[in-house]
């Protein structure tokens, strides 16, 4: 993130923009320009927002807006593929496992048989 605010930065000093020029002309507050420049994702409410941000304001220095999104999207996938997953973060319990010679249910076989074998002693089958 602070690279995509780095490329920003630069673009707008070489544009000759202040912070508050670019402010205004965007509606948005110096302190959000300041922020995107220093890379500081966690100003932002959302990542939808701070994404519309980023390209409304790679456009208006004049970048391909789109492709710093692109970026953005590519730090996103490498900030969040570092996040670890629920499973790994499982604490174990100290209930043993189930015994392995334990059976908890009847063979669907015998369950089965039981049926036909009384109809067929009726002789009603």
């Amino acid at each position: 993130m602070k690279d995509i605010g780095q490329k920003l930065k630069d673009k707008r000093e070489e544009n000759g923009v202040s912070v508050e020029e670019a402010a205004e002309d965007l509606n948005m507050r110096p302190s959000q320009i300041e922020s995107l420049e220093e890379g500081r994702r966690e100003d932002f409410k959302d990542v939808m927002s701070l994404k519309y941000f980023i390209r409304d304001y790679a456009k208006y220095l004049g970048l391909d807006g789109e492709k710093m999104v692109d970026e953005f999207n590519e730090y996103l996938f490498d900030f969040t593929s570092k996040i670890p997953s629920p499973n790994s973060m499982m604490v174990t319990s100290n209930v043993p496992p189930p015994r392995s010679n334990t059976r908890m249910f009847t063979s669907s076989s015998s369950l089965l048989s039981k049926p036909y074998a009384r109809l067929a002693a009726v002789g009603s089958f």
